[in-house]
């Protein structure tokens, strides 16, 4: 899903710490304008969904296993989202837009769009609990190609390990970017010789 960066409003929030049904309930009262992002580790990879915020609705919603290369947007994304919400290991971070951007994003995402906008949390069919169900059905899937890619990475690195609410999306993208700025120079490095 292609987001603008926004302004975080909360980051790192462990899901074993939190009441997903009080956290969307704030949010969807206070008439939030952004996105919420969750990341868990599921019983293969790393699984992450966004949902998105405008005037206190969900109107947009995204998910994606990351091991599988798959993603899975609108309702389907919101089914995976709400499952995830429950997870027990997990993160999620949220940040505020402007009016302008949600519509800047619903424009530039337009499958995750939802055929209805989620209005109150009431009409949210929450799990009782984590279902790996969405997950297993993508077991014979072939696993190759950038998701899987994307996963070995994670590893590689150590950051697949969702060990508690420091982990972030920022602390990832942080990790990221210092470990292309060594690969960088070490390319640079071969090049002059």
């Amino acid at each position: 899903m292609n987001i603008t960066s926004g302004n975080p409003v909360q980051k790192g929030a462990s899901l074993s710490e939190i009441n997903p049904k009080d956290y969307m309930a704030k949010l969807m009262e206070e008439k939030f304008n952004g996105y919420m992002c969750v990341t868990i580790k599921g019983k293969t990879g790393i699984e992450e969904g966004a949902l998105i915020f405008h005037n206190g609705n969900i109107v947009s919603s995204d998910y994606e296993y990351y091991r599988y290369n798959k993603r899975f947007v609108a309702e389907e994304g919101l089914k995976r989202m709400l499952n995830s919400l429950v997870a027990s290991k997990g993160v999620v971070d949220s940040f505020s837009l402007s009016p302008y951007q949600v519509q800047l994003v619903m424009t530039l995402n337009e499958d995750c769009n939802l055929r209805n906008e989620v209005m109150s949390v009431s009409s949210i069919d929450f799990p009782n609990a984590f279902s790996p169900a969405f997950e297993d059905s993508l077991s014979g899937e072939k696993v190759e190609g950038k998701g899987y890619e994307k996963e070995l990475l994670l590893k590689k690195y150590g950051l697949a390990k969702l060990s508690g609410p420091k982990l972030t999306r920022a602390i990832l993208l942080e990790s990221a970017e210092e470990e292309y700025k060594k690969v960088d120079k070490m390319i640079k490095k071969k090049e002059k010789k």
